[in-house]
């Protein structure tokens, strides 16, 4: 269910890699041993691509590691989108804080 891309993987990935597989279930019928007729269900995987940009070691990867991939592997570097995050503002604001009345009022204690 994985043909070559099983080579390449075993040589590229460890764990804790961050990779995306693409692929297709695929459904077929054989004849198990017993004499019965069985069906299964697979995973087909076709293509993969590493999202992350480490080494195994968790450090950035060195110069041209990147040119000695195979060419069926898709290797995507672009840093994910961030999420809409409200921009800091460059300007301060001088606020005069209020004053906070820190008398309570017996009365107001529901108890």
């Amino acid at each position: 269910a994985w043909s070559k891309l099983a080579e390449i993987c075993g040589q590229l990935l460890f764990k804790g890699r961050k990779i995306f597989i693409e692929g297709r279930l695929q459904t077929r019928k054989f004849t198990g041993q017993d004499g019965q007729q069985r069906e299964i269900t697979e995973i087909v995987a076709e293509n993969m691509m590493i999202l992350d940009n480490r080494t195994r070691d968790g450090g950035a990867p060195m110069q041209g590691e990147q040119d000695e991939l195979p060419e069926e592997v898709k290797v995507m570097t672009e840093t994910p989108v961030e999420e809409d995050k409200p921009k800091k503002s460059t300007k301060k604001i001088e606020k005069t804080p209020e004053p906070v009345d820190d008398s309570v009022n017996v009365e107001d204690i529901p108890f």
